[in-house]
């Protein structure tokens, strides 16, 4: 009886050391689909029919946009602000459109 105790406490350290090692690699494959995810949305967001419009465009919308009555919905200050929030794209587009502040 002593022995089969003591032989099954013998089996402890290495489950313990796998334990560690599939956490170690769960945490590493955990990171990886983080990173994964974030460029699948990146490319996802680069493949939207708004980014076809060009340029210009956009900016005469938000432009349209930001001189239309706002109906206490937003003030006119913070439409552009609004707008900029959006993403990277038109928070460059907004900053280098200063008819719109």
């Amino acid at each position: 009886m002593i022995n089969d105790l003591l032989q099954l406490q013998s089996y402890l350290p290495r489950y313990d050391l796998e334990m560690s090692r599939l956490k170690r690699t769960l945490c590493i494959l955990s990171v990886t689909k983080r990173c994964i995810n974030q460029c699948s949305l990146f490319h996802k967001s680069s493949l939207a029919p708004i980014r076809r419009l060009p340029v210009e465009m956009l900016v005469t919308i938000f432009e349209e946009a930001c001189t239309l009555p706002t109906f206490g919905v937003n003030s006119p200050i913070t439409l552009p602000t609004t707008i900029s929030s959006v993403c990277f794209y038109w928070r460059s587009i907004c900053l280098s459109t200063p008819s719109i502040w």
